[in-house]
């Protein structure tokens, strides 16, 4: 087996294993991201993520909650007013 990886990899890719000290978070940070994303960082995570993505499905990741998230807002087209023809009143 050779001891260069077969695929590329730029100076600037970032693998799951490198992502803690990569983030460079300070312990606090740390615990809090483990207990919310600890998935992100085991490779059966991102294998599923390439078995989506090759089915062709879109994966939605937000980062609020639902209740946390800007709702859209509804435009309306603008009122348009009633012409008056010359010569009548109201």
């Amino acid at each position: 087996m050779s001891v260069e990886p077969w695929f590329f990899v730029d100076e600037r890719d970032v693998f799951p294993e490198e992502f803690l000290p990569f983030l460079g978070l300070s312990d606090p940070l740390k615990e809090s991201f483990l207990a919310a994303h600890a998935e992100l960082l085991a490779p059966d995570f991102w294998r599923r993520m390439q078995e989506l993505h090759r089915a062709g499905e879109i994966v939605h990741i937000f980062p609020y909650r639902q209740e946390k998230r800007l709702r859209p807002v509804v435009m309306l087209p603008p009122r348009r007013e009633k012409r008056r023809r010359p010569g009548l009143s109201r």
